[in-house]
């Protein structure tokens, strides 16, 4: 080998690993430059909304299925709930659930998704395992679910584990749309690369629970809702619009003496998309907090994993490893 070939050896460049891409659907600002422009645009300029994005939008159609949302009514300040999601082969969404309780449903453009859902009555130990190296999909599906459907855990009855909890396996192809019910735990897979659609949303029959989470978690779009609602439930034109309404502030008044739900550590801020992130160096000293869920204590304060961040930041101790009792012993 001459000397020139092992010079090119020696200085090859490093492959890049890849990497994923999440694209929210809302219509970022772009600024627009004129050259008789005599001063710097300031933050508080307005801007038109990107012409690409706003396309996008335009074809953007929710399946009739779904169009009850009652997030809807929250306003502009509506939480991120939906996303255009990319994925390569492999890439996907470790086991969660949704944040606020809120369903969702994904669909399919192209390429194919592997899924597989709990029911909310199956315990988060049963569907983990410790000692995982990562909460990557495609590291779930080697380690746990060959346990789940080991011969081994077949009963009297001749099932499996993974039967007796309930489990649900889908491949999800292109045109096709999944519907996860609030309060299931879940994770995706993508078998080769992907593009999808998916959004969150509130719908009438899961207005409990996502009422419970919304008002300690999100309590200032809480109130607003509320205050739709019964805006709403006196409209005299529409008595049947009005009576579900109605129905909906009837049961936020009735669960008002329940105390706070407590956090879950599975929640997650996005709806099986197609690509998982890891956690920054930055954010190290918040990695064994919650995810980015919407939950909070029972004084209000949020407990997600943005909020705890920012106090964190505030207070000078990010990236400083919190003391628990365990690290006491």
């Amino acid at each position: 080998m001459d000397s020139d070939k092992e010079e090119d050896l020696v200085h090859e460049e490093p492959r890049i690993p890849p990497v994923s891409l999440k694209l929210n659907l809302e219509a970022p600002k772009s600024p627009v430059l004129t050259p008789a422009s005599p001063t710097p645009l300031s933050p508080t300029d307005t801007f038109p909304p990107s012409k690409p994005t706003c396309e996008m939008l335009a074809d953007y159609k929710v399946p009739r299925y779904f169009r009850d949302d009652l997030f809807q009514y929250t306003g502009s300040r509506r939480p991120p709930h939906r996303w255009v999601v990319i994925g390569p082969k492999r890439s996907g969404t470790g086991i969660h659930v949704d944040p606020l309780g809120t369903s969702a449903w994904n669909t399919l453009v192209f390429g194919h998704k592997r899924w597989a859902l709990f029911p909310p009555t199956v315990p988060k130990h049963m569907v983990t395992m410790r000692g995982m190296p990562d909460h990557e999909a495609a590291t779930w599906f080697v380690m746990v679910y060959p346990r789940l459907h080991d011969s081994s855990t077949i009963d009297a009855s001749g099932k499996t584990l993974a039967e007796r909890l309930g489990i649900i396996d889908i491949i999800q192809r292109p045109g096709e749309t999944v519907f996860v019910p609030g309060g299931w735990h879940h994770l995706v897979i993508n078998l080769d690369f992907t593009v999808g659609v998916t959004q969150n949303f509130c719908s009438v029959p899961n207005w409990e629970t996502v009422w419970l989470k919304t008002r300690n978690s999100r309590p200032r779009m809480g109130k607003r809702l509320l205050e739709k609602f019964v805006e709403f439930s006196k409209d005299e034109k529409d008595s049947g619009r009005a009576a579900v309404f109605q129905g909906l502030v009837d049961i936020a008044t009735a669960v008002s003496f329940v105390p706070a739900l407590p956090p879950s550590t599975t929640e997650s801020s996005s709806s099986s998309s197609s690509s998982s992130s890891s956690a920054s160096s930055e954010t190290d000293g918040a990695s064994k907090d919650n995810t980015q869920s919407e939950s909070s204590d029972g004084g209000g304060l949020c407990l997600c994993r943005k909020c705890k961040i920012r106090r964190k930041r505030r207070a000078g101790t990010l990236g400083i490893p919190s003391s628990g009792k365990a690290d006491k012993k």
